[in-house]
């Protein structure tokens, strides 16, 4: 989702984020050479899109990030949260309180489905 928002080929008015993943935070060469690898391997799908602008948040989106409880220190430790605020400074960020990655959905989809259309008819 983050990269779909960052290309901004089709504009979008509300995007929830579950726990997203984001770059890693190790050293730079180590990181090109992660890149590499995956570039190699989505090469072939990703051939007309380019580079993410991830200096230009999309400026109309409304974005939640929603996170578990039990999953916030390693958002944290990865630098996640850090980075979705950074690069889209409009997002606001959803903690469910007793619930681990991915809980919400898989264990209670009527609370899951409650809260999409809670916020999408915010």
């Amino acid at each position: 989702m983050i990269r779909f928002l960052a290309t901004e080929d089709i504009p979008v008015e509300k995007a929830i984020i579950d726990a997203g993943i984001t770059p890693y935070p190790y050293p730079k060469w180590i990181c090109r050479l992660i890149s590499v690898k995956d570039w190699i391997m989505i090469m072939p799908e990703t051939r007309s899109l380019r580079m993410m602008k991830l200096a230009c948040p999309p400026v109309n989106t409304k974005i939640e990030y929603w996170y578990g409880e039990e999953e916030k220190r390693a958002r944290e430790k990865e630098h996640d949260i850090e980075f979705v605020s950074r690069t889209y400074p409009q997002t606001a960020f959803r903690e469910f309180k007793g619930l681990a990655h991915a809980e919400l959905v898989m264990m209670f989809p009527e609370r899951f489905a409650r809260e999409v259309k809670r916020f999408l008819e915010k």
